[in-house]
């Protein structure tokens, strides 16, 4: 695994100068895009698409691509940058050819757990990351990922795009499940089901992402994202 970043609603115009930049990979690298929230439109070769919460992109060698949104679209995703073996060109291939994948949003700590494996300095750890991505690109080419029923992926995107919009905010679980019209207890339920966790260890780890994304992708102190992200201390954070 060459990266593994996590980008929190693109608002700057550093930021945004940056990651809509047109760009490719060298020689047998690959890029994954997922899409937490927000809107926009991936670029890829020749093709455009829209960009919808859970839309998961792949991208070959030596492929052009570029993110084109604007500050008002609070474009929210994870970019993982691979080097594939010698076996897995087609893989890449066949899965470059089916963008956009649609995933919903139970992929998120998926992703998540990737980024913190990659990032450490354990080699098992890194490796660990690297193989999870691997098998997660073949569960999907060999269709071994089912979607979930659509009225249940609503009430879960509902429920994810509200706690991107308020992540600044001290929410409770009914605040939550109030939002989207569902009893406290089945919204856990069926939240533990879709996302592997429950909704306020989801919304805590999303509070602590964007304080790492802010740090990482801005010039604000450490002090900034934590006087807004009201319960996290500093020394949590890194």
């Amino acid at each position: 695994m060459l990266d593994c970043v996590f980008v929190y609603m693109l608002h700057t115009d550093k930021d945004l100068h940056w990651h809509q930049r047109i760009h490719s990979h060298g020689p047998m690298q690959f890029e994954l895009h997922y899409f937490i929230s927000g809107s926009g439109v991936f670029h890829t070769g020749n093709r455009k698409y829209t960009i919808t919460p859970g839309s998961l992109f792949i991208t070959p060698e030596m492929t052009t691509h570029a993110i084109e949104t604007s500050k008002d679209e609070n474009l929210t995703y994870f970019a993982t940058l691979m080097k594939r073996d010698e076996n897995q060109a087609d893989l890449i291939k066949g899965l470059n050819e089916r963008n956009p994948i649609q995933k919903n949003g139970n992929l998120c700590f998926v992703f998540e757990n990737i980024r913190d494996r990659a990032l450490t300095n354990n080699e098992a750890l890194m490796q660990s990351a690297c193989y999870e991505v691997i098998s997660l690109l073949y569960s999907i080419y060999g269709g071994c990922l089912k979607s979930k029923k659509e009225e249940e992926n609503v009430y879960i995107k509902q429920s994810l795009v509200y706690m991107q919009e308020h992540v600044f905010s001290q929410l409770c679980l009914n605040d939550i499940a109030k939002t989207i019209n569902l009893n406290s207890s089945y919204f856990v339920r069926l939240f533990k089901k879709t996302m592997g966790t429950s909704p306020i260890d989801y919304f805590t780890r999303l509070q602590m992402e964007a304080a790492r994304s802010f740090l990482e992708n801005t010039t604000l102190s450490i002090k900034d994202p934590c006087s807004s992200l009201w319960y996290v201390r500093p020394s949590r954070i890194i």
